[in-house]
């Protein structure tokens, strides 16, 4: 399968991919006769680049599966997902031979989100010297999204909004993701299956 983003324009087209925006607007027009409490926790931040993928996801001998990136006010209001929007774009647009690593761990980036270094650090090999520690988490594990749009928490897209002639029910960025978890299987990578407390 070709990954539908290689061909998309973030530039042009906006954060959503263009075959999953008709979904995406309705889950959010939803979102909004909600109410501002439960809007605000589910709605998906159209304004936000995407996060799908993460890592080497063809070649890497872990996966991590996770529900959704969150999305953080905090993070927001440092700068953090514009700062880093070349960096996940690259990787979201990436073919299978290009083998980028985690980048989570730069100095930087823990600054700003330091989410995968809390969770990934204690997998660490002691003896090797600091700046080295995370070079073998970095070509070995990736991190696949089940859905690759940030929202605060997670929400199953209800069935109502789906449209009769869509009969899988998941938007094509997350049938990419199926894909490259077929392929993770393939090669027999451990896949390790994470949900939210």
């Amino acid at each position: 399968m070709q990954n539908p983003w290689q061909h998309h324009d973030f530039e042009k087209d906006g954060n959503i991919l263009e075959a999953d925006k008709n979904i995406i607007h309705e889950f959010n027009r939803l979102q909004d006769s909600l109410g501002n409490d439960k809007m605000n926790l589910y709605k998906i931040h159209e304004e936000v680049f995407p996060a799908p993928f993460m890592g080497d996801v063809f070649n890497a001998k872990v996966l991590l599966l996770m529900l959704n990136p969150g999305y953080d006010n905090q993070e927001a209001n440092k700068g953090f997902y514009n700062r880093y929007r070349e960096t996940w774009i690259k990787h979201i647009t990436s073919q299978p031979n290009s083998q980028l690593p985690l980048f989570c761990f730069e100095t930087e980036y823990k600054k700003d989100s330091d989410y995968w270094y809390s969770k990934l650090r204690y997998l660490t090999p002691e003896h090797l010297p600091e700046d080295k520690k995370f070079d073998v988490i970095k070509q070995n594990v990736a991190v696949i999204q089940f859905m690759p749009y940030h929202s605060k928490k997670y929400k199953d897209i209800p069935k109502k909004i789906w449209k009769p002639e869509q009969n899988d029910k998941y938007l094509l960025s997350q049938r990419y993701n199926f894909y490259i978890v077929e392929k993770a299987m393939e090669r027999k990578a451990l896949i390790l299956c994470f949900k939210r407390p």
